[in-house]
């Protein structure tokens, strides 16, 4: 077992991913990637999103003038979409495609880690209590 989805990638043929001791999908890390997201493009650009998106590709939203887009074969559509911004007068600083990781898989399955929940002082002291 392991919580580093890189070495989980690279080392293993099938993988399960688990959720509070539940298995919530097990598969070889290429299936689990393919069934869970597609490739990411990500578009630095100032300016609105353009309308009339290519078909096929998927908005998921705009951080700090990146705008994030799912799609199959990222490689032929990346170019496809720099240029539907190109046409609505908007500059492209830069474009990036990439495959989806066990990271987006297990966020993709899972949600957050409990890990990110906030430290409750309170709820730490009554469980401490009831040992």
């Amino acid at each position: 077992t392991t919580h580093y989805m890189d070495e989980a990638d690279h080392a293993c043929d099938r993988i399960g991913i688990i959720d509070h001791g539940r298995v919530v999908a097990t598969d070889s890390p290429d299936a689990l990637k393919a069934s869970v997201c597609r490739d990411i493009i990500s578009i630095r650009a100032d300016g609105p999103l353009p309308g009339g998106l290519p078909e096929g590709i998927t908005f998921l939203g705009r951080t700090d003038g990146e705008f994030r887009f799912e799609a199959d074969r990222g490689d032929e559509m990346g170019p496809v979409l720099s240029r539907a911004f190109t046409n609505a007068g908007l500059a492209v600083r830069a474009v990036s495609v990439r495959q989806p990781t066990l990271d987006d898989v297990f966020l993709a399955l899972v949600g957050e880690s409990d890990e990110t929940e906030v430290f409750d002082d309170q709820r730490f002291r009554r469980m401490l209590r009831r040992r």
